[in-house]
């Protein structure tokens, strides 16, 4: 899975670890988990198929969401985009190969930033990627 594989990279980034350790999920941030952390999801995932079936070649549409607590003038919007930012350094144009899988193309890194809702000081900044990768060979 090409999600394991990235997360993998991401929990031996020296920038990345030193900002969430190991606080990195899919989907949802745990309730009981400190904050900064990241989560993500598979936003799309698109199987390369030829004549004789799947070539083990997968696009992956992936997403990262950094999350972090503070008010606008103080540490949370900073700290969200930092991580986000530190999330596209690790990952972006990364060959590598993990376990069974190879990454082979990782592009995109746009990142954005949501205001928190009502009530709340946390700040959500997320990256997108387009991941090619071979998986399972």
């Amino acid at each position: 899975m090409v999600e394991v594989a990235l997360r993998a990279i991401l929990l031996a980034d020296p920038a990345v670890s030193a900002m969430v350790g190991d606080r990195i999920a899919p989907s949802m941030i745990p309730e009981d988990a400190s904050l900064p952390a990241l989560t993500y999801v598979v936003v799309d995932e698109d199987p390369d198929e030829h004549q004789e079936g799947l070539s083990g070649i997968e696009t992956v549409s992936i997403q990262f969401s950094a999350w972090a607590v503070g008010t606008p003038a103080g540490s949370g919007y900073a700290t969200s985009r930092k991580l986000a930012r530190a999330v596209r350094r690790a990952l972006h144009s990364k060959r590598q190969v993990v376990g069974d899988v190879s990454l082979e193309a990782i592009t995109g890194g746009r990142i954005r930033t949501e205001r928190p809702e009502v009530d709340t000081d946390v700040w959500h900044s997320f990256v997108e990627f387009e991941v090619i990768a071979r998986v399972g060979q």
